[in-house]
């Protein structure tokens, strides 16, 4: 990949697209099109103006009065863009991050905690980037009211605002650990009741499985993700346990 100058920042870089998840998962392929056509930007300041080495070599300091306000008219024009994309950014990350937290903190289905953490997880490391902006904190109350908004019979939890008000102290594995007990619970009482009601043994068992599997999952998690959580050792202690008693042909119980 080609390595080029930033106009905006000065830095050399090597210019990416960027990804739109939301877009991508509405559109599916038809996406493609509009992602390969969108223009490459710079990965520190998301600048989309770039100057090549060879460039660098035959571009000649403005030599007029002129030439000179041109340069600066554009520079200008430069900076205004890159503070347009920063608020686009900072409130379209912080609304989906606080949607994509909820949904992992509360979900009652252990593969679509997996599958948005990891989404989460992009968004996580977005906030963390434009944090040190200096109107970070003026455009998320923007992204907080469009929740808000959105969700108007919703009021933000704790865990929401810190991580788009202060993402650099936002503890993301801890978080991931609390979630992935709270829905190994919920999905195993969910199952559970299920097997009560049923009569026959294949769908009993059918069920059993499910139990198994999610569990296994959630282990998979916490160690592929918050072996540096606090609480990772206990938790990863009682799913353990709830695995060896399914296991040994009993239901388990998560408290």
């Amino acid at each position: 990949m080609e390595t080029m100058r930033c106009a905006t920042c000065g830095s050399n870089v090597a210019p990416k697209r960027r990804l739109n998840w939301v877009l991508l998962i509405l559109l599916n392929v038809w996406y493609l099109p509009f992602y390969f056509l969108s223009k490459k930007r710079c990965p520190l300041c998301k600048g989309n103006k770039f100057t090549t080495k060879q460039e660098l070599k035959t571009t000649s300091t403005p030599s007029t009065k002129r030439d000179r306000e041109a340069s600066d008219a554009s520079t200008h024009m430069s900076e205004a863009e890159m503070m347009i994309d920063v608020m686009y950014d900072v409130r379209r990350i912080g609304v989906q991050a606080m949607e994509s937290a909820y949904i992992v903190a509360t979900s009652k289905t252990v593969d679509t905690v997996v599958s948005r953490y990891e989404f989460l997880s992009e968004l996580y490391m977005g906030l963390v980037t434009q944090f040190a902006t200096p109107t970070y904190s003026l455009h998320v109350q923007q992204a907080i009211d469009q929740f808000k908004a959105v969700r108007y019979n919703t009021i933000p939890e704790a865990y929401q605002m810190q991580l788009v008000m202060d993402p650099t102290s936002f503890d993301l594995p801890e978080f991931y650990t609390v979630a992935l007990e709270g829905v190994a619970k919920r999905s195993t009482e969910a199952q559970v009741a299920a097997i009560q009601e049923l009569k026959k043994e294949d769908a009993k068992q059918r069920r059993i499985a499910k139990i198994e599997s999610d569990l296994r999952l959630c282990l998979n998690e916490l160690d592929a993700h918050c072996k540096g959580a606090s609480s990772y050792a206990s938790v990863r202690e009682r799913l353990e346990t709830a695995l060896n008693v399914i296991q040994d042909g009993r239901l388990p119980q998560l408290q």
